[in-house]
């Protein structure tokens, strides 16, 4: 086997694992939503939404004991910043990958002998004004309306002991948020170590827009 079928058979092993990251990713957006209307019914109705939570935990775990709102509150609060965090790492690496599969298709195509552009150049070709709003509601709009969730459920609290966990889970999900948009959203690069040579108000500029 030569190195161009080497790195073919590479090359369709990371589409194949690309595929199955994406179907995970589908997965956790459902979940995120399922959350955030668990979260949502907490804020409308606080007495309804513990109801609905206790029965499915009852449902799921087969116990009779009376869970207190505010232990169900703080629960969910950490149990949507594990979805969340999770979400944001498999989109974060679907694009990684995605960008590891372009130089695999440059190399490939180098020489002229194998030209493949699937999911390089040829699927960014006169990309579509739907797919670009598609990914903007991924990268920017879906994290805005995590972190707002987030921050109007702990606004409505009463403060009390355990608030200030509910307030930990609320912070890390916002200091997420901010470190995922900048990552998908702006040239994150130009603020590593790598770049350090490079004047601090270029890095900044390239940061925003290269």
């Amino acid at each position: 086997m030569n190195i161009e079928e080497t790195l073919y058979d590479h090359y369709k092993d990371t589409c194949e694992i690309v595929r199955q990251e994406v179907s995970r990713r589908w997965h956790l957006t459902l979940t995120i939503v399922v959350v955030m209307l668990f979260l949502a019914l907490l804020i409308v109705d606080e007495s309804e939404g513990a109801s609905l939570i206790t029965g499915y935990l009852k449902n799921q775990f087969g116990s009779d004991i009376v869970i207190k709102f505010q232990y169900i509150n703080t629960v969910m609060l950490y149990a949507y910043m594990i979805v969340v965090m999770t979400y944001y790492q498999k989109n974060i690496q679907i694009e990684r990958l995605y960008a590891y599969i372009h130089k695999i298709e440059a190399k490939l195509s180098q020489n002229g002998s194998i030209g493949i552009a699937r999911e390089g150049e040829e699927y960014l070709h006169c990309y579509p004004f739907m797919l670009g709003l598609v990914d903007r509601i991924y990268k920017c709009l879906f994290p805005i309306l995590i972190s707002f969730v987030a921050i109007y459920k702990v606004a409505v609290e009463n403060i009390c002991g355990i608030f200030w966990m509910d307030l930990t889970a609320v912070v890390l999900i916002v200091a997420l948020s901010i470190l995922y948009v900048s990552y998908m959203c702006f040239n994150e690069k130009y603020l590593h170590k790598e770049h350090k040579d490079m004047e601090f108000w270029v890095r900044i500029k390239k940061y925003i827009k290269e």
